[in-house]
């Protein structure tokens, strides 16, 4: 039998929340003690034609990223990490005017600074565009069509911020 005690394992925790005009959300953060290296998993209520007005219900949308280190500042209180990291993404969502659900499948890259502060808080700016396939069902003519995922790359420009606390 084997037991696994999450205290006295070597890589650090954080679950924080993900606010964006293109979903909001929750994700869980792991870094290894002795790396630079970030993986994050996000599930996230995805907006498109929400915030608008144009739909009342949300699509849903998971990602995993990796991110690396690239330059590290440390501060007073505080370490800020300048990080990008590639990562996919499956969503069951709207896309540009489509009034029907589809299934997104993307390649996603992030890039953001993230700022961990002493207090175990840590806060991250940041974009996260997004490059894929939409496939969906087309009501009209009874077929599936498979387009490019645009608002993958329409939301990239709009910038995300994330919050959250180190659990160890």
């Amino acid at each position: 039998m084997t037991f696994i005690c999450l205290g006295a394992s070597a890589q650090s925790l954080s679950l924080g929340t993900f606010h964006a005009i293109k979903g909001l959300g929750l994700h869980l953060t792991t870094q290894d003690a002795d790396s630079l290296e970030f993986n994050t998993y996000l599930v996230y209520a995805d907006m498109a034609g929400v915030v608008n007005g144009t739909y009342s219900t949300p699509g849903i949308k998971a990602c995993y990223i990796h991110d690396f280190t690239l330059m590290l500042f440390p501060g007073d209180g505080s370490i800020t990490h300048l990080m990008a990291g590639p990562g996919m993404s499956l969503g069951w969502v709207r896309d540009r005017d489509s009034a029907n659900y589809g299934l997104s499948c993307s390649l996603c890259a992030n890039i953001c600074c993230k700022i961990m502060f002493d207090k175990r808080v840590d806060i991250a700016v940041g974009f996260m565009p997004e490059i894929g396939l939409f496939a969906r069902y087309d009501n009209s003519g009874a077929a599936t069509t498979v387009s490019m995922y645009y608002n993958g790359l329409r939301y990239a420009v709009f910038p995300y911020v994330s919050v959250a606390w180190r659990l160890r």
